[in-house]
């Protein structure tokens, strides 16, 4: 017997199955769940996907939607952030390159050891929570990104680039 990885129906999450000795289907995946050019929109469709730990996303448009604790350490590349609100977001080891967040709104949020590559923040605002606790970056590297008109970009970017 093998393990295979296959889809589950319900939630498009990975689980690991016993396949029987006969070579797998057309329904088995890869270890990676990569996703190409797709719009996510609204708090489900983002949700969901943002479960999927390890998770790869090139030229993904992802809009509109409010979402509280949610964790990101997936992959993004060449993808497009529009109008998302994260509340006490949790953005652990993820790589961004290419990417724009476009007035996003991160209250609370912390970035723990992600890389940003050549990214751009457009009049997004690093605001603190209820709590008044501000937006963190700890161990983050940023690689060549810019800011237009973001409010509190200076509390999580370093001094090299405000």
């Amino acid at each position: 017997r093998r393990a295979v990885l296959r889809r589950a129906p319900s939630c498009r999450r990975m689980q690991r199955l016993q396949a029987s000795s006969r070579p797998p289907g057309p329904d088995c995946l890869a270890m990676t769940h990569a996703h190409h050019r797709l719009e996510f929109a609204g708090p489900d469709a983002l949700g969901t996907c943002f479960a999927e730990h390890g998770a790869t996303f090139r030229e993904c448009v992802f809009n509109s939607a409010s979402l509280e604790c949610g964790t990101l350490d997936g992959v993004f590349v060449d993808c497009h952030f529009r109008d998302i609100e994260w509340y006490w977001g949790l953005f652990n080891g993820a790589l961004f390159a290419g990417c724009v967040f476009e007035r996003c709104v991160f209250r609370g949020t912390s970035f723990q050891s992600c890389r940003f590559v050549e990214c751009l923040f457009a009049d997004c605002q690093f605001l603190p929570d209820n709590l008044d606790t501000p937006c963190s970056a700890t161990r983050v590297r940023w690689y060549a990104c810019r800011n237009q008109g973001s409010v509190g970009w200076a509390s999580v970017s370093p001094p090299g680039q405000r």
